[in-house]
C-alpha cells in the first residue's frame, strides 16, 4: 500500500510538471520553427569567418588593437569573451584570473576599471604591449560600423543581460553582435525581453539534438555554438535536415582542421589564426574574398 500511494504521488507530480512545461512551451509559440536570422553582413555562399580574441598572433587578445588587426586581414568578424570588474564594468577579458594577461595574481571582478587600465596586455610571445583592457562601451565605440561581434559572457544573470544589451543598443549593433551564453536561461530571457538581439547557444555539441526540439519556437538562440571536434556525421545531418548549419558556429579551428570545417559545411567558424595561415592561399582567398 506504502509503494502505490508513493507512485500515484509520483505520477501526479510527473503530469503536473508536464503540464506546466506545455503552457510555458505554448506561451513562447509551441513547437513550431523559429524564423531564422542572420547577420547585418548577411549570408554568403562561403564562410563567415569570426577571429578569436582577434589575432592574437600579433596582437594582444582581446584588444581593440587585436579587433582592428583582423579586420586589416580580411577578417568580417571577431569573437570577444565578456567579464565583469570590481566596479560593474562590462570588460573584454577571456580569464578569470589577470595574471597569463596582465601578470597580475588576481581576479578580474576584484578589480575596478581604473585598476585594471595600469596594466598592459601581454602579447602571445610573452611581452608586454601598449594595449590595456577596454571596456565593452569603449571597444564599440571604436570598432568599424561593418564588423560583426560575437560576444561569448563569462556570466549570466538577468542583470547582467540587461546591461549588456543596453550597451549593444546604445551602439546600434542589434544586427551585429552575436550576444551568446552556455545558460540557456540567459538565453531564453534576452529572446523573451529582447527579440531583436541576436542570441547564440554555447555547448551545443553532438548529442545535445534533443534540447533544440524542446525550446520553445520563440526562445530557440538565432545560433547555435559547440567544439568543432564535438561534431559528428550524424550532428551534421541534422543540421542540414532542420535547415540550422548556416546558425551553427564551430570553434576550435586552426590550420589543422579549417579545411575540414569548411568541406562539412559550416558557415560560421571561430579561427584560431596561427602562422601556417598567412601564405595559405585557400584562407587568404576566403578572407580577402568573402562573396566569392
Amino acid at each position: 500500500m506504502p509503494f502505490k500511494k508513493y507512485f500515484k504521488t509520483l505520477l501526479y507530480f510527473l503530469l503536473a510538471l508536464i503540464c506546466v512545461y506545455l503552457v510555458f512551451v505554448f506561451s513562447f509559440g509551441g513547437f513550431g520553427k523559429k524564423a531564422l536570422v542572420s547577420t547585418s553582413a548577411g549570408k554568403s555562399d562561403t564562410a563567415l569567418l569570426f577571429a578569436h580574441r582577434g589575432i592574437s598572433l600579433y596582437y594582444p587578445e582581446n584588444s581593440r588593437e587585436g579587433a582592428e588587426g583582423a579586420r586589416l586581414h580580411g577578417f568580417r568578424a571577431v569573437e570577444l569573451d565578456i567579464r565583469r570588474s570590481a566596479d560593474d564594468q562590462n570588460v573584454v577579458f577571456h580569464d578569470e584570473n589577470c595574471l597569463r594577461m596582465l601578470g597580475l595574481d588576481q581576479e578580474v571582478d576584484s578589480l575596478t576599471m581604473a585598476e585594471l587600465k595600469k596594466y598592459p596586455i601581454s602579447l602571445y610571445s610573452g611581452k608586454k604591449s601598449e594595449a590595456v583592457v577596454p571596456t565593452v562601451d569603449e571597444f564599440l565605440s571604436s570598432a568599424k560600423e561593418n564588423m560583426i561581434f560575437y560576444f561569448d559572457m563569462k556570466f549570466s544573470s538577468f542583470k547582467d543581460a540587461d546591461e549588456i544589451v543596453a550597451l549593444i543598443k546604445k551602439h546600434a549593433r542589434e544586427r551585429s553582435v552575436i550576444l551568446t551564453n552556455w545558460d540557456i536561461l540567459f538565453v531564453f530571457y534576452v529572446e523573451a525581453k529582447y527579440p531583436e538581439i541576436i542570441t547564440g547557444l554555447e555547448g551545443f555539441d553532438a548529442g545535445k539534438e534533443w534540447t533544440y526540439t524542446l525550446m520553445p519556437k520563440n526562445l530557440k538562440p538565432d545560433f547555435l555554438s559547440g567544439f568543432f571536434s564535438h561534431t559528428s556525421a550524424e550532428h551534421i545531418g541534422w543540421l542540414k535536415k532542420n535547415e540550422l548549419i548556416e546558425n551553427r558556429i564551430v570553434y576550435g579551428v586552426d590550420s589543422t582542421n579549417y579545411e575540414s570545417a569548411l568541406k562539412a559545411g559550416f558557415k560560421n567558424i571561430i579561427i584560431d589564426y596561427d602562422s601556417a595561415m598567412n601564405n595559405d592561399p585557400r584562407i587568404t582567398d576566403l578572407l580577402r574574398n568573402p562573396g566569392n
